[in-house]
């Protein structure tokens, strides 16, 4: 498994003292675990960086000059509802404003080793638990984690052959190579149908089901063949009865 972790801190020495708690922890992990971390001073900073990589956890001072961590946290929130955002600020009394975009945890400075290592325990046994639901897929600008809840669908790329478009919830779209079918057979179980032949839409984001298209969550609108409506309508019904029992 490997994790991103990203830091923001404007004291160099809290800064230094967390990533070399996070260090420690991971070295006396197996080897079946790796881990990347970047490290920022101002929050305005990390926002201009924050795209080119895919990130699982973050370590937010709230104190900072320019744009304080609850406001970075929310900037983050907006484009990613399953990043685990840890807190960490000398004072308590950031914890209930800090609730707005829901944190994993809260960290009081100074920040020890076993508060850092049990905060990092959690997370791993909970993306552990959940790997089968992370896909990673291959774009012309790396490899990136993707949780099936967040992908709404799948479709081709008009006049490119084997070229696949995945929308993201946040409405980010990323491009691999590959073909619907193989997406079909390898997603079928985490209730993928395709609405049309080149497109595959994930059941849990579909709103209304009408007679010759779907209307997801966000209100976009997808195309639906008369051959795949009963399909459709089947797995719908039978997502929403598992929602209720």
């Amino acid at each position: 498994m490997f994790i991103n972790i990203l830091i923001c801190d404007d004291c160099q020495e809290d800064l230094m003292a967390l990533k070399q708690n996070i260090e420690r922890f991971f070295f006396n992990l197996p080897d079946t675990y790796d881990y990347h971390i970047d490290s920022f001073s101002l929050g305005t900073e990390l926002l201009k960086k924050y795209n080119e990589n895919h990130y699982q956890i973050v370590f937010l001072d709230i104190e900072m000059p320019e744009i304080n961590g609850l406001e970075v946290a929310k900037k983050l929130r907006e484009n990613n509802n399953s990043l685990f955002i840890i807190f960490v600020s000398s004072y308590d009394q950031f914890m209930k404003d800090s609730f707005e975009v829901q944190p994993y945890q809260y960290l009081e400075k100074p920040i020890m080793f076993d508060s850092t290592k049990k905060v990092l325990q959690s997370i791993i046994k909970t993306l552990s638990n959940n790997q089968s639901s992370i896909l990673t897929i291959s774009t012309v600008d790396g490899d990136y984690l993707i949780n099936l809840k967040e992908l709404m669908y799948i479709q081709n790329i008009k006049g490119k052959k084997n070229y696949l478009e995945f929308h993201l919830q946040s409405g980010e779209i990323y491009i691999t190579n590959g073909t619907i079918q193989s997406w079909e057979n390898a997603l079928k179980e985490y209730g993928f149908v395709p609405s049309m032949r080149g497109i595959l839409v994930n059941i849990y984001h579909i709103k209304i089901i009408q007679s010759t298209q779907v209307i997801l969550k966000n209100n976009e609108s997808l195309p639906l063949s008369r051959r795949q409506a009963k399909i459709i309508h089947e797995t719908f019904v039978n997502h929403v009865i598992s929602l209720i029992k």
